[in-house]
């Protein structure tokens, strides 16, 4: 595997988790379509 792919699963892992957290523990409304526009363009792996 290689060295670059695992800070890049880590992150995605955190940004989904954080999402589903203030999803559920805090009942705040998480605008997915908002989520994963960033994933998909880049801005949170920068």
């Amino acid at each position: 595997m290689s060295e670059l792919i695992i800070p890049v699963v880590l992150m995605l892992l955190f940004v989904l988790g954080e999402a589903l957290i203030l999803r559920f523990n805090s009942q705040q409304t998480v605008d997915w379509h908002e989520v994963i526009f960033n994933l998909n363009s880049g801005h949170i792996m920068l």
